[in-house]
């Protein structure tokens, strides 16, 4: 299995930097443009959201890790934020978030929509660990 990563301190003004990092990896290693953007996209909301949430605005750390095998890739990004189950969640949540019903809650349907799965880890060191995991098939 192929992998690569990056660690470093973020903030909302570094999102470019990042999208442009994980966008560079996966065509380096193959993967068509219109799944490259979407994973792109993914990596994005869920950066946004833990700059946003986790770190209520301020830089923090990330950690980044792309790996790839002949059928998948999976992207894992960790970070020392508020702890976030994406999967913790409801289906209730989550449809009254793409009706307009409530507040937010968007860009995770859309994550959900652009992967094949997610898992979660609270890790011993109080970092999260959030996988996401895209069939190549």
């Amino acid at each position: 299995m192929l992998s690569t990563s990056l660690e470093r301190q973020i903030g909302l003004d570094d999102l470019h930097d990042m999208r442009q990092y994980v966008n560079d990896t996966l065509l380096a290693h193959g993967l068509d443009e219109e799944l490259t953007a979407s994973l792109v996209l993914v990596v994005d909301e869920w950066l946004t959201n833990i700059i946003t949430h986790g770190y209520t605005g301020e830089f923090g750390e990330v950690k980044i890790s792309i790996s790839f095998d002949p059928r998948d890739v999976h992207i894992c990004i960790q970070d020392s934020g508020v702890a976030f189950d994406i999967s913790s969640t409801t289906t209730a949540e989550k449809e009254m978030s793409v009706s307009g019903s409530a507040e937010g809650g968007l860009g995770l349907t859309l994550i959900r929509r652009l992967v094949s799965s997610i898992t979660y880890t609270r890790l011993e060191s109080g970092w999260n660990n959030t996988c996401f995991h895209k069939s190549l098939d």
